[in-house]
């Protein structure tokens, strides 16, 4: 169905049209909407991919080639983006602001790749622009199988009380240089933000966590001022577990484990941090969820009784992070894929940046 551009889903009245097929326009044609965002919303059912558009108009007419999808030119004056239920806002994290404003009095649903915000206090103000069920930040990792599993497993307390949580990702020769999101100047959010993100809101998500203090910040940063190494010691806030201990390691500078791992009074559980956003691999990966016994003994594996641990692929993971959001969008209800749902990851990711508030 065709709409002018001031009619969106998300500012229609609650109830109507839940069935009706959601139009997509996507602003950006980076990696990860060529590898994943595409080919994902293409065979979700209840959704049609409107048109695209970007800065490289020639980028955007091979895109849309390659797909079969509609190109848009990326207009002048943004009020004038072609009407659409939901836009994917896939452009660097520094070029987002005059789409926000163009976007904002449509009262329009907007799935915006992640980093969403660095602070709490531009991520609240951002959220209050728009309706809640409206706005997504592209944490899709809260909806891989194992994270799935491990905040069911904390919240049951299968292994006991929950002590600490640490994350750690990167090695030496990282590529950090010669991407736009580690340029401030072509709006990069940096290494942390860009990066380190999915490692933090995963254990945040998974814990259920409420608030945070930091007790140690160790950053190694470039001529430039990028962040080579980040090394933190931080406690979090839960709502089963009370305080637990959070350490954070993103760096190119030394090897890690890249996993998540968390510290229970039974036992030591992990699952492997398999990469990032289109860089994450299931075919050859198991993500079955791996259990060190505090007591002694062999390793062991949990996985679901007769499936796999699902979602588990990287199209899986995006599918079902998507039919989540826009399944919010069409009832006006938000869920777990809301921004507003995400304000502490930001006040995280903030603090271990070293550029905003340290303390929940």
């Amino acid at each position: 169905m065709n709409r002018s551009a001031g009619e969106t889903v998300a500012g229609r009245s609650r109830g109507s049209d839940r069935e009706e097929v959601l139009r997509i326009g996507i602003v950006g044609t980076g990696d990860i909407v060529r590898a994943v965002h595409l080919p994902v919303l293409q065979a979700l059912p209840g959704v049609s991919v409107g048109w695209i558009a970007d800065l490289d108009d020639s980028r955007a007419q091979a895109l849309g080639r390659a797909y079969g999808a509609p190109v848009t030119a990326l207009p002048s004056d943004l009020t004038a983006l072609p009407g659409a239920d939901v836009v994917l806002l896939a452009t660097p994290f520094g070029s987002r602001t005059p789409y926000f404003e163009a976007l904002r009095d449509r009262r329009q649903a907007i799935y915006v790749e992640k980093p969403f915000a660095r602070d709490g206090g531009s991520h609240r103000t951002l959220c209050s622009q728009f309706p809640e069920s409206a706005l997504a930040s592209g944490l899709m990792m809260r909806a891989f199988g194992p994270t799935q599993w491990m905040r069911r497993i904390i919240s049951e307390g299968l292994f006991g009380a929950l002590t600490a949580v640490r994350v750690g990702f990167g090695k030496p020769g990282l590529v950090t240089h010669g991407r736009f999101y580690f340029d401030a100047d072509r709006g990069g959010a940096g290494f942390v933000s860009e990066v380190g993100i999915h490692g933090i809101d995963t254990l945040l998500f998974a814990t259920s966590a409420t608030g945070f203090s930091v007790s140690q910040l160790d950053v190694v940063r470039d001529e430039e001022g990028l962040d080579l190494h980040t090394h933190g010691l931080l406690s979090l806030e839960t709502e089963t577990c009370g305080e637990i201990a959070f350490e954070f390691t993103l760096t190119s500078m030394a090897c890690t484990r890249e996993e998540w791992v968390f510290v229970f009074e039974g036992a030591l559980l992990s699952y492997p941090l398999v990469g990032q956003g289109y860089a994450l691999v299931g075919d050859t990966v198991s993500h079955d969820i791996r259990v060190r016994p505090c007591g002694g003994g062999g390793v062991y594996t949990l996985r679901p009784e007769s499936t796999s641990m699902h979602p588990d692929t990287k199209f899986q993971t995006f599918g079902a992070y998507w039919s989540d959001y826009l399944r919010g969008v069409r009832s006006g209800e938000a869920n777990y894929t809301s921004a507003s749902a995400a304000e502490l990851t930001s006040r995280v990711v903030g603090a271990l940046s070293g550029e905003a508030e340290n303390a929940s």
